[in-house]
């Protein structure tokens, strides 16, 4: 038992650390790590040196300094890509046996790499060990190394882009909910009996509808950033917040309009909806259903322009 709780207190004290200490964070000490690892190699290749240190370890060193001053600063974005130009000035002091080497460790990986970067990377270090042979160059094994750090950089730059929209939009959807638990706890005592039609004034009702609406919206936000990010390639301009938060105040707005349209005799003669509203209830469920999808809202502005 005491080792049960010593180990779960360890737990605690390690994702304390991570939120109050960056430092401490897993994706700080993997980076740390890896620096730390590639200095070693570093040591190893100014061992190896008689005289005059080459320019490749001198200039990987002073990227690996830049590299850990970028990581104290919290950029770990910048604090990678040195880390990895520093990898890649290895490849310039490579034997031709280990340039063939990491060329098919390149071709295999390629797969992993977009349409245009995956022929890209072929094209320079070909698509088996005889495409070049001897002629294999480090200046072609670099380039094909850039290529591919690229992808995964920008796959790094998507996923930290998705993350900040998920937590504004989780953050604004936790806000809303908990006014629609204010606005249920001062408007509705807690019954089972149906909410009339009546029971609430009009300045009340669209209080409610607004907030549903506003939580329609944010929820529809959260899945639309998610399936967004996968096909676009200017992830830039997802990830604008203006245009997130738009995305919810037409929404909102949609579900409001909505609410006014069902109390006007449009609703009636055009017959936009085959169902009846009996209580306030179905008001919100409409306008949770006008945020969260536009096209609901848009059918019956559409209905109403037809007819006219």
């Amino acid at each position: 038992m005491c080792k049960k709780q010593s180990k779960s207190i360890s737990w605690i004290c390690f994702w304390w650390r991570a939120i109050w200490y960056p430092e401490y964070s897993p994706k700080v000490r993997r980076i740390s790590g890896s620096l730390s690892a590639f200095e070693k190699v570093l040591d190893r290749k100014d061992r190896q040196e008689t005289g005059m240190l080459k320019p490749w370890v001198i200039n990987a060193k002073e990227l690996i300094e830049k590299s850990r001053a970028e990581l104290k600063m919290g950029k770990l974005d910048e604090a990678w890509k040195c880390f990895h130009e520093a990898k890649r000035l290895e490849i310039y002091d490579c034997s031709t046996s280990e340039l063939i080497v990491h060329a098919r460790i390149l071709r295999e990986e390629s797969v992993k790499l977009k349409e245009w970067r995956r022929k890209a990377v072929l094209s320079l270090v070909g698509n088996e060990d005889s495409s070049f042979g001897t002629c294999l160059t480090s200046e072609q094994v670099y380039r094909a190394m850039l290529i591919r750090d690229e992808h995964y950089s920008n796959q790094y730059h998507k996923n930290n882009l998705i993350r900040g929209q998920l937590r504004l939009l989780l953050l604004l959807l936790i806000v809303f909910l908990m006014f629609v638990f204010i606005y249920f706890h001062r408007n509705f005592p807690f019954r089972s009996t149906l909410i009339r039609e009546d029971s609430l004034s009009h300045c009340s009702c669209i209080w409610g509808v607004l907030w549903f609406g506003l939580l329609g919206a944010t929820s529809s936000a959260v899945l639309y950033v998610r399936k967004s990010y996968k096909g676009t390639r200017i992830p830039e301009i997802v990830s604008n917040v203006y245009i997130t938060l738009s995305r919810i105040v037409i929404g909102a707005a949609f579900a409001v309009m909505i609410y006014i349209l069902l109390k006007t005799n449009l609703a009636a003669e055009l017959k936009i909806f085959s169902f009846e509203i009996s209580q306030p209830f179905d008001y919100f469920a409409l306008a949770f259903s006008s945020g969260f999808t536009e096209r609901f809202a848009l059918s019956a502005i559409q209905k109403i322009a037809d007819k006219e």
